[in-house]
Parts: C-alpha cells; sequence; structure tokens
C-alpha cells in the first residue's frame, strides 16, 4: 500500500461467507430484543389478573329464594345448586317475597353471599357495595373503583324493596319501594354492583356485576333483574366497575418486539453495509 494512501477511504469487501454470518449474528440479536419484550409484557400481565364472563343475559327469577348462584372460579352460573357438585358458590342474586309474621311482608332483589352448601354457617360470604344507613345495595357508575379499603360491604342488601301489610284494606303495599336501583320508578336501569369474595384459594378479591333494572317490571311483581357481565381481578386487587382484559396485550407485545428486533438487524445491516463502501 502507497503510503500516501488513507486506509479508512479504502472499500473493504466482505467474503458471502461472513455476510452471511454477521446477517444470522444479528437475526439472532433481534429475536433476543423480542423475547426480552414479551417477557416483559408477560409480567406486566401478571400483575391485574381480570376474569371476565363475557357479555351474559341471565334473568333473576321472580319468587325465587334460591335466585341465580355464581362461582368465579369456575364460571359456574345456576338457579338449581347441587350439593353434591363440590362448587363453592360465591354469590347469589334473588328476587323474593319473605313473609314476616302477623300478615307482613316484603318483595325485594337481593345481593347475598350463599353459605357453602350442605354448611351451617356462612364462611364465604360475597358482599355487595352497600351504604352504612340503609343497607341498600349501590347503583355504580363505570369507572367506580373496587378494592381494600375503598367501599363499604354488607352481606345481603337489596337492589330495591317494597314492604307489605296484608292486613291493611285495599293495596297491601305499605308506602313506597326503596332501593337505588328504582331510579325514577319508570325508566330502565343500568349500572354495576360492586363486591368482594373469598375464592377457591382463600385469598379476597373485588369484583363487578353488570345489571339491567327494571322498576315498573319489579313494582308489578314480574321480572325486573337481568345480570349483563361480571369481572373480577383474581390477583385480589383493585377493579374499577366496567374494567375487563385489555384486548391483544400479549399480541400487541409480539408485534413490537419484531418491530424492534427488525429496525435493530436493519441498523447492524446498514453499518455492515458502510464497510464496503
Amino acid at each position: 500500500m502507497p503510503m500516501n494512501q488513507n486506509p479508512k477511504s479504502s472499500p473493504q469487501v466482505l467474503s458471502p461467507q461472513l455476510q452471511r454470518r454477521l446477517d444470522r449474528h444479528f437475526l439472532a440479536c433481534s429475536a433476543t430484543v423480542g423475547a426480552s419484550l414479551v417477557m416483559a409484557a408477560g409480567a406486566n400481565e401478571a400483575k391485574a389478573q381480570i376474569v371476565y364472563s363475557g357479555p351474559l343475559n341471565v334473568q333473576v327469577p321472580v319468587n325465587n329464594i334460591t335466585g341465580v348462584y355464581f362461582d368465579f372460579d369456575t364460571k359456574t352460573v345456576t338457579t338449581n345448586p347441587d350439593p353434591n357438585s363440590g362448587i363453592q358458590y360465591d354469590a347469589n342474586i334473588f328476587d323474593a317475597y319473605v313473609y314476616v309474621g302477623q300478615g307482613h311482608a316484603y318483595h325485594s332483589v337481593s345481593f347475598y353471599g350463599p353459605k357453602p352448601l350442605n354448611a351451617g354457617t356462612q364462611i364465604n360470604a360475597s358482599l355487595a357495595t352497600a351504604s352504612t344507613t340503609d343497607g341498600q345495595t349501590l347503583k355504580l357508575s363505570s369507572g367506580v373503583v373496587i378494592g381494600p379499603g375503598s367501599t363499604t360491604f354488607g352481606k345481603q342488601n337489596d337492589l330495591a324493596n317494597q314492604y307489605y301489610d296484608l292486613n291493611q284494606v285495599g293495596d297491601p303495599k305499605s308506602g313506597p319501594p326503596t332501593g337505588q336501583w328504582l331510579g325514577d320508578g319508570i325508566h330502565l336501569q343500568i349500572g354495576y354492583i360492586g363486591f368482594r369474595f373469598v375464592d377457591h384459594n382463600g385469598q379476597t378479591d373485588y369484583g363487578w356485576f353488570k345489571v339491567s333494572f327494571d322498576p315498573v317490571a319489579f313494582m308489578n311483581d314480574t321480572t325486573s333483574t337481568t345480570i349483563l357481565a361480571w369481572a373480577y381481578n383474581s390477583s385480589g386487587g383493585a377493579i374499577s366497575t366496567g374494567q375487563i382484559p385489555e384486548p391483544g396485550s400479549v399480541a400487541l407485545a409480539l408485534l413490537g418486539a419484531g418491530a424492534a428486533g427488525l429496525a435493530l438487524w436493519r441498523k447492524k445491516r446498514a453499518e455492515t453495509k458502510e464497510l464496503k463502501s
């Protein structure tokens, strides 16, 4: 090489074998970047495991003290729980008439934490969000946080309640019905019930029901209550009413990982090409 020639300006041609080896190396690096991003996305997913029922249309039968039972761990819904199934139901919503003696009764739609089947005590009580004064199940809007220390709960709470005095001449209804879910008494009400329950691992989890309630049907003693969906946070953390799992979050992470890996490979390949020029 002449002494006045600048070695940096001289073209350096890589052999085809070396070029292929470099390409394989850079692609392996891009795969490592992609795997790292996917692992990070998986870790974020694990922090808040939202279990979602999907859309439902479960009607609560009228004048039925059994009502509808829900087991969140197995996503089981039934109006006729089998005591031999081994399933520990987590929540119960029922529409029933209950006589309290001496000609008095009430009709209510209630949220309740059922006791284990064939057990004498209530050890797994689902607890609905309730006011601290009158035991009503609150009608919540979307986005309300349900979690440790954020809500007041009670063992059994009514969405709506109508008392009757059967000794009264004429209309036995004793005063107007009560309950937040009555709204204006005319229009269909759609909202959320927040709850907590003890899961099969003994952990307290927090969740929501989405409910449709017809006050006119309730006051006419016909089917008034429909369960539209439910969800809970299986990590034991808080959940917002209406919150469901983010669709395709892992798929988006994979796309991001692929894009990042491809960008790295292209960058390294461009740097390699500069060596040839």
